[in-house]
């Protein structure tokens, strides 16, 4: 990857031949650990990584990534440098561009940390 510190619990999403890899952390010398912000892409066909799409509004890692109607890259809850996180951050590739959607209830009901989902119809 083009991320130089390397980087785990980054979440991967595909929509056409592109590879949207969103996220993830970076565990430091000193044993800190920094959420990335970052939104690798990666041309499957060309076998190449693409320029960096716009950084994610809040950085994060350990969340729920999934693609609605082969167009948006939902990422939901997670975490964020010091805790759990409620945002729903949305990518839309064809803009590069990052939104947000209603964040989750504010609690550990609801909280992510190292999750999978999946959109069927319209429900994540």
């Amino acid at each position: 990857m083009p991320d130089t510190l390397g980087k785990i619990a980054a979440g991967a999403s595909r929509i056409g031949d592109i590879i949207y890899i969103i996220g993830g952390y970076h565990v430091m010398e000193n044993g800190s650990e920094i959420s990335s912000d970052k939104t690798h892409r990666y041309d499957v066909v060309n076998n190449v990584y693409l320029l960096d799409g716009v950084a994610v509004p809040v950085a994060i890692d350990d969340h729920v990534q999934a693609v609605w109607n082969d167009s948006l890259i939902y990422v939901v809850t997670g975490w964020s440098n010091n805790g759990n996180v409620s945002n729903v951050q949305i990518y839309d590739p064809s803009l590069d561009s990052w939104s947000q959607g209603t964040p989750v209830p504010n609690n550990n009901e609801y909280f992510s940390f190292g999750s999978s989902g999946s959109i069927i119809g319209n429900m994540i």
